[in-house]
């Protein structure tokens, strides 16, 4: 949710900026007259909504401003990690890195290719997205069943995460099997 009101949030951003631009560009390059500006300018002050205008303007702004700010900030915590202990100690693992082993994994599996993986962490645990291409050769969801206890199965036993609470896979195309290419010679 916060992440597409960011998006709205830029986008109108961007589109008044882009406006700001070309009537910066038309004045630069003579298109737009002087006596235009000077309406404008009249309007804003004595017209019966233009102050209000502007100043809703310019209030709208301000909140972009301190919102695109804020934004900024929140991407510049520390990475998203998750943590546990062992005898040792404690481990924590970005979800990046996590991510990253999960789609080696899954690129394993014959038929598999082209994967993107997202892991989400919660109280419980955490959840995987997976988004693959596939090459049917067989049972599809028996294949993608496999796939999904390989993947919970790797991240259990080599990065020592028990809370694995999902493996959701998508799959976002299926390709057909390369043929291989042969080639003739003339003798």
């Amino acid at each position: 949710m916060v992440r597409m009101f960011d998006r709205v949030v830029l986008w109108i951003y961007d589109i008044i900026l882009v406006l700001i631009s070309i009537l910066f560009l038309g004045i630069g390059l003579g298109l737009v007259r002087k006596e235009w500006m000077d309406s404008l300018s009249s309007w804003i002050y004595t017209g019966e909504h233009g102050r209000l205008l502007v100043g809703v303007l310019g209030f709208v702004l301000l909140i972009i401003g301190i919102s695109m700010m804020t934004s900024a900030y929140r991407s510049g915590r520390r990475e998203e990690t998750i943590e546990f202990k062992n005898v040792l100690g404690e481990i924590r693992i970005s979800l990046w890195a996590i991510e990253e082993f999960i789609a080696r994994v899954a690129e394993e599996v014959d038929g598999i290719s082209d994967v993107r993986a997202h892991v989400e962490a919660g109280k419980g645990g955490i959840t995987a997205y997976c988004s693959v291409v596939a090459t049917p050769s067989g049972n599809v969801p028996e294949m993608l069943g496999n796939l999904q206890s390989l993947i919970r199965q790797r991240v259990r036993e080599e990065l020592g995460i028990p809370d694995i609470l999902g493996i959701k896979i998508f799959v976002r195309k299926f390709s057909s099997a390369r043929k291989e290419r042969i080639e003739y010679t003339r003798m």
